[in-house]
This record gives C-alpha cells, structure tokens and sequence, in this order.
C-alpha cells in the first residue's frame, strides 16, 4: 500500500466513526417548536370569508385635469420651413410606400 491509499483509508475510517459514534456524547436537545393547525372545510371557509367586511369602494371617482399642452414649439418650427413635429413630410412618406 502506498501512503495516499493509507491517509485517505485513515480519514474515511474518522470520518464514518464521527457520523456512528459523533451523537453519543452529546446530552442536550434541541428544542422542537410545532404550530397548530386545523382543517376547516370549503363550507366553513367560505363563511369565514363572507363573514368578513368587504373593502369599499368609492361611487365616484374624481378624475385629474387635463394637462395644460404649449403648442409654440409647432408654430416655431412650422414658421421655419420646417415640417410639423412627429409628423415626416410629404415627400419622404410617399416615397417610402411607393
């Protein structure tokens, strides 16, 4: 036997006499927390359900003001020889579907 077979032969041994033996020589234990459940049917379920205030809603909502637009950017760039804002010009959408 080489000394490689014989390291790893000793730390097997260690480690599976830890796992066998390792809980012999301890005394205390841990504690054990446990909840308390029941089970209720779908019937039942369905009372406590109902049985419950439903959330109200309101019968009319008020809605937010409309924003205020400032169209004096168009009129700049349409006074300039430039085409409208968001809209390309007539030339380039006709020959773009032609």
């Amino acid at each position: 036997m080489n000394i490689g077979q014989v390291i790893s032969a000793a730390g097997h041994a260690t480690l599976i006499g830890w796992m066998v033996f390792g809980g012999i020589f301890r005394t205390e234990q841990l504690p054990i927390e446990a909840t308390e459940v029941s089970v209720i049917s779908g019937e039942a379920f369905a009372a406590l359900m109902a049985a419950q205030d439903s959330p109200t809603s309101q019968s009319e909502i008020t809605q937010p003001a409309q924003p205020v637009v400032d169209n004096t950017h168009r009129a700049w760039f349409q006074g300039h020889g430039h085409a409208a804002v968001g809209k390309p010009p007539a030339s380039e959408s006709a020959s773009r579907f032609s």
